[in-house]
């Protein structure tokens, strides 16, 4: 699970096993600057898909308002590290 603790490195691990579980998009193929729409192929449901799955991860609601943001793995980690901050 990842919480207020937990650091960049750790957050993008638990992407890597998400993206791999949710879109069969190998760990290694996972990077801060990859793009999630244009490189990774995700689409508005898959976003959807990824959001709800995140946010088991982490334990809280991610409004889908700043969800809507991301474009690259590293929005999502800044994202992430927001929400279990607060």
């Amino acid at each position: 699970m990842i919480n207020g603790s937990s650091s960049a490195d750790d957050i993008l691990g638990a992407l890597r096993k998400t993206f791999e579980e949710l879109f069969e998009i190998p760990p290694e193929d996972v990077h801060l600057g990859s793009k999630l729409y244009e490189e990774m192929d995700l689409d508005s449901l898959d976003a959807a898909d990824m959001r709800a799955n995140l946010q088991e991860v982490v334990g809280r609601s991610i409004p889908e308002s700043q969800f809507q943001d991301v474009r690259t793995v590293d929005d999502v980690v800044r994202l992430l590290q927001r929400v279990v901050s607060v």
